[in-house]
């Protein structure tokens, strides 16, 4: 359960594989990589792989830090391990404290790899922490990672979207989820707008949509703010905002899904995208009940029982056009002269 109560509970996060042929996850094309223009640049270099993921992705997620607490991006990797996440208790040492010591290597491939599964996890629930700092993230002697204090942590409905705690002030939030900052001006009576450009949601979900396609989804969007303190907000532009509903949720999935694919198999994010650009029906099909599979084998297997089928339709609208001249022209004897 989630609320404002202090609820000792652990969530178990399904683990993924552990193999060291990880590389092969997530290769970007350099075209795919764009700058937006006006603002400062939130991808890294053009050829991405997994280890340039896990520099992308806690660079976001420690960007609030003073710069001379912030990780050194050479020492950033990423690896596949399990991760839970927990409501309480509190134990451990916390992640800045991890931070300030200095993170090898090593660790900081478990440590991003398990802070993206839990946020993935927390979003397919609907969950919007709101305090997601590293003071609030617990990091045990065996390197296990803790989200803690879901306190003042909030609930989506994932089907509708809107908020299921009534006690808050913010607007009907998506499932996207939005970074704590924007979360708090909603709470304060003098709200501010907010600058959507610099606060990055630390939601997986618009972590994918920024690895594939190199732009911030909520980008040309103004931000919204509460007015005098009411729970009415202001908003504009709302054609800026992404189909949260159908795109980055099911990047989502299959972004999961490949990593528990065997390592030689694995599609590239690359990939990926460009089946979702070119046929959304066959991830539909990848992905319905959970039944689906990313392997390249399997979308060539779709394809070509989509070609086979068209091929079928065709000839047989083909043999129904025959067969009709052949009736105008005769009867059997039309018909006959189709067959021969």
């Amino acid at each position: 359960s989630v609320g404002r109560r202090r609820v000792h509970c652990v969530v178990k996060v399904p683990s993924c594989d552990k193999s060291s042929d990880i590389s092969r996850i997530f290769e970007v094309e350099s075209s795919l990589l764009k700058k937006v223009s006006g603002h400062r640049s939130i991808v890294p270099p053009p050829t991405i792989h997994i280890l340039n993921f896990a520099n992308h992705f806690l660079q976001l997620f420690f960007s609030h830090l003073p710069e001379h607490q912030q990780p050194p991006l050479t020492e950033l990797f990423f690896s596949g391990t399990c991760s839970e996440a927990y409501i309480f208790p509190l134990f451990g040492v916390t992640m800045a404290t991890k931070i300030k010591t200095g993170l090898t290597p090593e660790r900081a491939v478990r440590y991003a790899y398990q802070l993206a599964d839990t946020m993935y996890y927390l979003q397919q629930r609907g969950v919007i922490h709101q305090t997601l700092l590293p003071e609030n993230i617990q990091v045990t002697s065996n390197d296990k990672v803790m989200v803690c204090n879901f306190e003042t942590a909030i609930q989506t409905d994932p089907a509708t979207c809107t908020l299921l705690v009534s006690h808050s002030l913010i607007a009907p939030s998506n499932r996207m989820g939005l970074s704590p900052e924007v979360l708090n001006t909603f709470n304060r009576r003098d709200a501010e707008i907010v600058d959507y450009s610099t606060q990055y949601p630390w939601n997986f979900g618009t972590l994918s949509v920024i690895m594939a396609t190199g732009l911030h989804p909520l980008r040309n969007y103004p931000g919204r703010y509460l007015n005098e303190g009411k729970v009415k907000y202001r908003s504009h532009n709302y054609q800026n905002l992404p189909d949260i509903n159908k795109y980055p949720s099911l990047f989502c999935r299959l972004v999961k899904r490949s990593l528990s694919c065997d390592p030689v198999r694995r599609p590239t994010l690359f990939q990926i995208t460009s089946i979702m650009k070119k046929d959304s029906r066959t991830l539909t099909m990848m992905s319905s009940n959970g039944r689906g599979k990313t392997s390249v084998g399997a979308r060539q297997s779709v394809h070509r029982r989509d070609s086979a089928r068209e091929h079928s339709e065709v000839e047989r609208s083909r043999e129904q056009g025959y067969r009709g001249e052949g009736k105008r022209m005769g009867g059997r004897g039309g018909e006959g002269g189709v067959r021969e």
